[in-house]
């Protein structure tokens, strides 16, 4: 996981100050703007979907899921990018 982020820039990788047979990995600049991309995303994904299980009872959507659940958060996915079920 580590050399993939390494050979798209996003990290970079070193050996340990400390040990010789450790090493360190630490994001780039690159690398912490994605990151700071994907948790504004996640949090963005956290507020749409606690609006839309707000709009049911709670538990109903767990027992018996509707039509009209499923369809608010394929469209909450599908508006905003996100894949739920990947």
């Amino acid at each position: 996981m580590v050399s993939k982020l390494v050979k798209k820039e996003l990290a970079k990788k070193a050996l340990s100050p400390e040990t010789d047979n450790a090493a360190v990995a630490e994001l780039t600049k690159a690398g912490k703007d994605v990151c700071r991309a994907r948790e504004k995303q996640h949090r963005q994904l956290r507020e749409q979907l606690a609006a839309i299980f707000g709009k049911y009872q709670a538990g109903l959507w767990i027992t018996r899921p509707s039509r009209g659940f499923a369809a608010d958060v394929e469209n909450a996915a599908v508006k905003d990018g996100f894949c739920f079920f990947s």
